[in-house]
């Protein structure tokens, strides 16, 4: 009688082992997929955060310049983290972004000459976009203008 209560207690531990043993391979799984799909979420929300604000830059670039020196707007942006350089070259603004480990160019192509300086780091920046005679100087609010 004794060896048969020991084997059906032997067997019900069993199978509690394989229970929880099933559960935290779900656990496991379900924590991996969760923590992928965050860190993607992270890098869309990023990439259409500067998307945006390169847009702003160019369409107010445009605006700016077609009306005429010494025509000025100012755009309150908030640069993400992850931003690399930001480069105001001829008609091209380029946005370097940092993701998991390699940089990668987000181009877009201005009608108007575009020179200036905006410095790469997070936070809430002000965007001063100045005509000038024969292209359009783009700094960010408390640096000197582009002579």
């Amino acid at each position: 009688m004794n060896g048969v209560l020991t084997r059906r207690t032997a067997q019900s531990s069993i199978e509690y082992l394989i229970i929880v043993g099933f559960a935290l391979t779900v656990i496991a799984i379900l924590t991996l997929v969760y923590y992928e799909h965050d860190t993607t979420s992270k890098l869309q929300i990023a990439q259409s955060q500067v998307d945006r604000i390169a847009r702003k830059i160019v369409d107010s670039s445009e605006s700016v310049f077609f009306v005429g020196a010494p025509t000025r707007t100012t755009l309150k942006v908030y640069l993400p983290s992850g931003i690399y350089s930001i480069i105001l070259k001829n008609k091209e603004v380029n946005f370097r972004v940092r993701s998991q480990g390699k940089i990668s160019d987000m181009d877009y192509v201005s009608q108007v000459n575009v020179t200036g300086n905006i410095t790469p780091t997070e936070g809430i920046k002000y965007i001063k976009i100045v005509a000038q005679q024969n292209r359009v100087c783009i700094i960010e609010e408390g640096m000197p203008e582009c002579s």
